[in-house]
């Protein structure tokens, strides 16, 4: 959490961390009420309809997660998506394995898919740095996302 959090402490100046201990819809939308958030996939983000106009949502998504659905499309909100980094092999959810032959490959696929839901998400350092460098910069409009069947990253 240290190196992601190094990034935005390199073109913001105050950068705190925020837990949502208490679900009152007023403190939800009170915290994003912040140029940049940067937060990790979850049901609490459905209050980024109140985030200010011209302010940032990066949204981490977890490893093969393969949802994306864009809330709120109405918001005055930039919205910025970084898909996790795999979990390291050491982890205890990173039992599949792709096997691509035909049948077996959408089984493991899929498979893959649900266990990265339970896994922790590591979060795309270098992205982030890009991101967070051409939002400094008001360049946000270069950025492009590249796609292969596991894992889409932002350039």
């Amino acid at each position: 959490m240290n190196a992601t959090l190094d990034v935005p402490r390199a073109y913001v100046w105050d950068v705190s961390v925020e837990y949502i201990d208490d679900l009152a819809f007023c403190t939800q939308v009170g915290w994003l009420q912040y140029d940049v958030v940067l937060s990790v996939h979850g049901s609490h983000l459905v209050s980024q309809a109140f985030m200010r106009h011209g302010s940032h949502l990066i949204e981490i998504m977890p490893y093969m997660y393969e949802q994306d659905y864009n809330t709120a499309g109405c918001a005055p909100r930039h919205r910025h998506l970084l898909v996790g980094l795999p979990v390291p092999v050491s982890h205890p959810n990173t039992s599949c394995r792709l096997y691509w032959g035909n049948a077996r490959r959408a089984q493991s696929i899929s498979k893959c898919r649900i266990e990265a839901r339970s896994a922790r998400i590591v979060a795309p350092v270098d992205e982030l740095s890009l991101l967070m460098r051409r939002i400094a910069r008001g360049t946000t409009a270069r950025g492009r996302y590249r796609c292969n069947p596991s894992r889409c990253t932002y350039e």
